[in-house]
């Protein structure tokens, strides 16, 4: 089970239950901004810092979730 927190956030994302997989984060319009290989099999933080406000993407494996950035 993939959990993503703190969702909506301003930053900083952790992802939890990923197992070590790539992450990929995308933009609304689906263009990849991003590709994370974690060095943790149970988690990994994202930082979001530098992206506009606005939705994303982040997709483990074949789970894809929702991100709020605001």
């Amino acid at each position: 089970r993939l959990i993503i927190s703190p969702n909506p956030t301003s930053n900083l994302v952790t992802i939890t239950g990923g197992n070590g997989q790539p992450i990929a984060l995308y933009n609304i319009l689906g263009e990849l901004i991003h590709t994370e290989l974690p060095t943790a099999t149970d988690h990994c933080q994202l930082n979001l810092s530098q992206q506009p406000t606005g939705i994303y993407f982040v997709k483990v494996g074949s789970v894809t979730k929702k991100i709020i950035k605001h």
